[in-house]
């Protein structure tokens, strides 16, 4: 009979993040039938230290210090960690491509048309580091440069959150819009939306705002919904569980993290413009924008506009690059990427379709391989 194993899942409670990673974790561990997890209760979240003496098999935690990396070594057991808080994590370590998620979000802001763009993010944190690395060099690379504020993230009575805020403000004052703003994380990315809103920046028209994590209740419930970049929390559990399974069977640890690529950028409200010069190319993306999911057509965006479709379609492509066809079919891929996102295996794909303006769901699908290289059943459940 197979020796049972025990593994503990160190992470911290309460956070929703979180939920995927054990998904993936959990996946793993019923296709071995010889794991036991073990993890935090759920009344209060305990340390790495409580592990010592702990006879057990393996750990995957989330460890966001160099006291906590330092008591998961003493552990004398293999530990993978899944945190990216801290730069020299010395142990094994998966997690998702923190320079790629960078450049993700800044490539969806110059798609909307902007040319000045920020970044606000954390000093201590390595992750944010690299956030900014990606995005800042994505930028670089089309001849932009990016304005930025890194706030010490220390809280306590000589400096309170809300005191915290005023630099904030003061900094969104001096950046002239219309701008793409990137934030280390969604949480700081709500925050920003409030700022903006109480100093009388308009989101998206004035700021346009990305925030990092894909936390569906924090960007959902935002003043302004959120878009986000969706980390594959799921496939970094599932790869970590892996990584642990050979580090227990006698396996050298890898020479480098193993990172992977970020599940892709959930456009909403927040980005939802187009900074056109053309009047007529902007009237047209604003009308899409507003009716795409019903059932329009390029002919009666033209009788609406007032213009030939023969006009539009030249001064669509000399502006954007393509025809205000493509455009359409786009716009409404992108919101069945976000109602797939929302309702995962729940979504009826017929209803999807029609909520988007798709005939049904087999124009839904072609359309959404088209543009995005998967299937909706693929982006609903990528590997």
């Amino acid at each position: 009979m197979a020796k049972i194993k025990r593994i503990a899942v160190w992470h911290p409670v309460g956070d929703p993040q979180q939920m995927p990673l054990l998904r993936g974790i959990s996946d793993y561990a019923r296709q071995q039938g010889t794991w036991v997890l073990q993890t935090n209760p759920e009344i209060f979240s305990r340390g790495i230290r409580d592990l010592a003496g702990w006879p057990g098999d393996g750990v995957i935690a989330v460890l966001r210090s160099p006291a906590e990396i330092a008591a998961a070594r003493n552990l004398k057991i293999p530990v993978v960690n899944l945190s990216g808080a801290v730069r020299h994590a010395g142990l094994p370590r998966v997690m998702v491509d923190q320079v790629a998620m960078g450049r993700l979000a800044a490539e969806h802001l110059i798609a909307c048309g902007l040319s000045r763009f920020a970044y606000y993010g954390e000093r201590e944190t390595w992750y944010s580091q690299q956030r900014k690395e990606g995005f800042v060099a994505a930028l670089a690379a089309k001849g932009y440069t990016c304005g930025m504020l890194e706030p010490t993230t220390r809280f306590g009575r000589r400096n309170p959150w809300y005191k915290w805020l005023e630099p904030i403000e003061k900094w969104l004052k001096t950046l002239q819009p219309p701008l793409g703003l990137l934030a280390v994380h969604d949480y700081a990315a709500t925050m920003l939306v409030e700022s903006c809103l109480r100093i009388g920046r308009r989101v998206p028209d004035d700021v346009a705002v990305v925030g990092i994590g894909n936390d569906t209740i924090t960007c959902e419930f935002c003043e302004v919904p959120l878009s986000s970049v969706a980390r594959s929390n799921r496939e970094v559990g599932y790869e970590a569980a892996a990584l642990l399974d050979r580090l227990m069977a006698g396996e050298p640890p890898p020479p480098a993290d193993i990172l992977l690529p970020p599940e892709g950028l959930i456009r909403r409200r927040s980005t939802e413009v187009l900074v056109v010069g053309d009047r007529h190319v902007k009237a047209a993306v604003e009308y899409i924008q507003a009716h795409a999911s019903q059932p329009l057509c390029v002919e009666s965006l033209c009788k609406q506009l007032s213009i030939s479709h023969r006009l539009l379609d030249l001064r669509f492509r000399k502006c954007m690059g393509f025809p205000p066809r493509e455009f359409l079919c786009r716009t409404r891929v992108e919101r069945a990427k976000r109602l797939l996102a929302a309702a995962g295996d729940n979504a009826k794909l017929q209803q999807v379709a029609k909520a988007c303006g798709f005939s049904g769901a087999r124009h839904l699908r072609a359309a959404f391989k088209r543009v995005t290289g998967l299937t909706p059943a693929e982006y609903r459940r990528p590997t």
